[in-house]
């Protein structure tokens, strides 16, 4: 109910992250700067797009900062360049372990939601590993 997933662009709009009620800011793109919002906590975590990118060693402080807002009841975009693989990675995963989802499920929501999601390759090989853990 808390997570917007969206772009670099999205995370810039300052009229749409009040809109929102954005609070946290969860940038998942290493060429994406953090665009200082008053009244809101950013994180960055500095990912490529790139199949061989392990996503695993990031999960335990997005998700943390995931929570945080969420035990808040503070809305949060989760966001990388363009939405697509990224970040849609972070709120799959995420869902996989604290919605107890199947990949296939949380990647079905999420894809209902943002139609435009598509973890490359890589990440998808990561999530789906991510299930058996």
């Amino acid at each position: 109910d808390f997570i917007y997933l969206g772009s670099y662009q999205n995370a810039i709009n300052q009229s749409e992250l009040k809109k929102l009620k954005i609070k946290f800011i969860l940038n998942c793109a290493h060429e994406c700067s953090n665009t200082p919002i008053k009244n809101s906590r950013y994180k960055h975590i500095k990912l490529y797009d790139d199949p061989n990118c392990d996503l695993s060693q990031h999960f335990s402080a997005a998700f943390s900062f995931i929570n945080e807002a969420i035990n808040t009841k503070s809305n949060i975009l989760i966001h990388c360049a363009m939405g697509v693989s990224r970040s849609s990675s972070i709120v799959i995963a995420y869902l996989m372990k604290y919605q107890r989802m199947s990949f296939q499920d949380a990647y079905w929501y999420v894809k209902k939601r943002r139609s435009i999601i598509f973890p490359n390759f890589g990440f998808m090989t990561q999530l789906t590993q991510y299930e058996c853990i």
